[in-house]
């Protein structure tokens, strides 16, 4: 996590139940709509435990246009036509087409989406696990957004949150309401895998007229409940 901080289930549950903001009967503060796999009360889809390497390298960024292979392959991707995109994002991400690193990088991650829509699963997790654990990938903040618009209609794409952290939350500059999304899905896997702590951090970044506070709010009660649990001592009402 870019900065390490502590916070307690009670801070936690009044930040989100408080502070400003719209009404909750705006389309802001509105419940938002998640299978029950991405809420507290569910189970993930079984995954990989991915955490992102250790940085050796600075971000890498483009310093030239995309190839005439990258460039209608990602027109394509960008049409949802998977399968003609393929082989055009394929041959920019291998070098062959003459991108730079970066622009292949970026590449690479379309390939892995167009394979993974065509269900060709296995390749496209290689290359998806490729770029969450790569702290320098050129495609980092474009995959963190993929994945908060992607990953409600798929579950099984929250383990790839656990390669993100609060760094990568505000590298990205999403808007606000995008913002709590990722805060709380990226916390959704920490509690998954029972890190609290870092759970909880994320809980508290979901701003109280979001569509996802009630749901952080429900998580932070399973944590004091869980964590009252194991030290034997009796659940609080709620």
């Amino acid at each position: 996590m870019g900065v390490a901080k502590v916070v307690s289930t009670v801070v936690v549950g009044a930040m989100l139940a408080c502070g400003g903001g719209k009404p909750a009967g705006s389309a802001e503060g509105k419940a938002a709509a998640l299978p029950e796999a991405l809420t507290c009360d569910g189970a993930l889809p079984p995954g990989d435990l991915l955490t992102a390497d250790a940085p050796v390298e600075p971000a890498r960024h483009a310093s030239q246009a995309l190839s005439d292979a990258g460039v209608e392959g990602t027109r394509l991707y960008k049409s949802r036509k998977w399968e003609a995109a393929v082989p055009l994002l394929r041959n920019a991400a291998s070098g062959r087409a003459g991108d730079d690193r970066a622009n292949r990088d970026l590449c690479q991650f379309r390939l892995g989406v167009a394979l993974l829509f065509l269900g060709q699963d296995g390749e496209a997790k290689a290359l998806l696990g490729v770029i969450a654990r790569d702290p320098a990938h050129a495609a980092r903040g474009e995959m963190l957004l993929w994945l908060g618009d992607a990953t409600a209609a798929h579950p099984g794409l929250a383990h790839y949150f656990g390669a993100f952290d609060d760094a990568d939350v505000a590298a990205a500059k999403a808007n606000e309401a995008l913002t709590s999304k990722l805060n709380y899905l990226i916390g959704r896997q920490r509690f998954e895998r029972r890190t609290y702590a870092d759970a909880m951090f994320f809980f508290s970044r979901v701003k109280p007229r979001s569509g996802y506070s009630a749901y952080a709010r429900r998580c932070v009660a399973k944590i004091d409940a869980n964590t009252n649990a194991a030290r034997g001592q009796p659940q609080a009402a709620r």
